[in-house]
């Protein structure tokens, strides 16, 4: 779980980028370590709500 609002850019991309890629290349050393590929509606569904994170500046 992520939370959708950010007050801080440097880690909201780093969590973007690291959810982006486990989305991605990561699914390519999945099986290495004991987890199952996902399936493409729900890497879809997962990058679809990746995009409704944001930055907010309190």
């Amino acid at each position: 779980m992520i939370y959708q609002e950010y007050d801080n850019t440097e880690k909201l991309k780093a969590i973007e980028n690291f959810i982006k890629w486990v989305l991605s290349d990561g699914q390519k050393i999945a099986e290495n370590y004991d987890y199952i590929y996902l399936p493409k509606k729900i890497t879809e569904k997962a990058e679809t709500a990746l995009e409704q994170i944001k930055y907010t500046k309190y």
